[in-house]
C-alpha cells in the first residue's frame, strides 16, 4: 500500500462531532440518536465511523468525539454524516460535502432528510481541521497544534539502485534529513535490516560525457545535496570488502577532495584572465589488478 501511493502528498483530517440541533423532522420523538461519519472515495480512503449514542434526544444532542483520517487522494474524497436511531437503525438526516469544500474551524453543517430534502433548523455543529502530511506528525486526538520545531514539511526524493526490480525508488525527506537517514529508508524499501547500514554509501552522479561521482557525507543533507547542480542524480551503493570496492570508494572520495579544494582556492590566472577556460589536471583513479603473484593476490595501482 505505501508503494502505491509513492510521492503523493497524503492530508490529514481532523474531524470533532459537537453536537446537533434538531436532528430529526420529529424533534419531540425519543431518538438514541447517534452520528456515522464516512469517507468517500478511492478503496484506500474509504472509512466509517460512528459516535456514541445520545440517549432521548434529538432536539440537542451532544456527541462531544474527535476523529483522524488520512486521505491520499482529498480532490476525490467526500464526507458523508449520517444520524440514525440506535434503537431502529433508522436514518433521521444526512448530508454530503466534498472534502475541499469542507471549510476549516467550528461550522454548523445544514441536515438534509433521508430523501434529500432541506430539514428546517437542521444542523450539527462540528470542528474541521484538513492539513497537508508533515513529518513528525501523527494522527492525534487532541485538536492541539503541533509544535513549529516538529511540522517539516515532506519533499519526495528520487534514489536510483535501491531495489533489483526497480530503477528507482521515492524517499519521503525534509530539509533536515540526512544521508543516513535516506539510507535506512532505502534499506527499508529494499527489505534489506537497517543494521547493514553501515556498508552502504549515497552517490551523488552528474551523467555527462565524463560523468562524475561523489560520495555524500553521513551527516550531510541528501534535499540540499541533489538540488545543488543540475541534472544530478543520487544512486545506494554497496561497499563490499573486497578490494575493488575498497579502491573504488577511495578514488572517488579523492576526486571529490581535489573537487572541492580546486573550488574552494581560485587560482591568480582565473581572476585575470576570465575569458580563458584553466586546465584543469587529468583525472586519477585506482585499479585494483588480481593475481599479481604467488606472494601478492592483487596489488592497487
Amino acid at each position: 500500500m505505501d508503494k502505491e501511493f509513492d510521492g503523493i502528498h497524503a492530508a490529514h483530517l481532523t474531524l470533532a462531532v459537537i453536537s446537533g440541533q434538531y436532528v430529526a423532522e420529529n424533534v419531540y420523538s425519543f431518538y438514541n440518536a447517534f452520528v456515522e461519519v464516512e469517507i468517500l472515495g478511492v478503496p484506500a480512503d474509504c472509512k466509517k465511523i460512528r459516535t456514541k449514542v445520545a440517549r432521548k434526544n434529538a432536539l440537542n444532542p451532544i456527541w462531544n468525539e474527535t476523529f483522524n483520517f488520512k486521505i491520499n487522494f482529498p480532490e476525490l474524497a467526500f464526507l458523508r454524516f449520517d444520524i440514525f436511531d440506535a434503537d431502529t437503525n433508522y436514518m433521521l438526516s444526512q448530508r454530503v460535502i466534498p472534502l475541499q469544500c469542507l471549510r476549516p474551524g467550528y461550522r454548523h453543517v445544514r441536515l438534509r432528510s433521508p430523501t434529500n430534502q432541506p430539514l428546517n433548523m437542521a444542523s450539527l455543529l462540528i470542528f474541521s481541521r484538513c492539513c497537508e502530511e508533515l513529518a513528525g506528525e501523527s494522527c492525534r486526538g487532541d485538536l492541539e497544534p503541533t509544535s513549529p520545531h516538529e511540522r517539516r514539511k515532506i519533499h519526495f526524493l528520487v534514489v536510483y539502485a535501491v531495489a533489483r526490480h526497480e530503477a528507482y525508488s521515492i524517499l519521503k525527506v525534509t530539509q533536515d534529513t540526512t544521508a543516513n537517514e535516506a539510507i535506512a529508508q532505502c534499506l527499508t524499501k529494499a527489505g534489506v535490516c537497517r543494521s547493514a547500514r553501515g556498508s552502504y554509501v549515497m552517490v551523488e552522479e552528474v551523467p555527462s560525457r565524463a560523468p562524475t561521482q561523489r560520495v555524500l557525507a553521513p551527516h550531510e543533507r541528501v534535499l540540499r545535496a541533489a538540488s545543488a547542480r543540475p541534472g544530478a542524480r543520487l544512486l545506494l551503493k554497496r561497499v563490499g570488502d573486497d578490494p575493488s570496492s575498497r579502491a573504488w570508494l577511495t578514488s572517488i572520495r579523492s576526486a571529490s577532495s581535489d573537487r572541492n579544494r580546486d573550488r574552494s582556492v581560485p587560482s591568480d590566472e582565473e581572476s585575470s584572465t576570465q575569458d580563458e577556460e584553466p586546465r584543469k589536471p587529468p583525472d586519477s583513479f585506482l585499479v585494483c589488478v588480481h593475481n599479481v603473484s604467488h606472494e601478492i593476490p592483487y596489488a592497487i595501482l
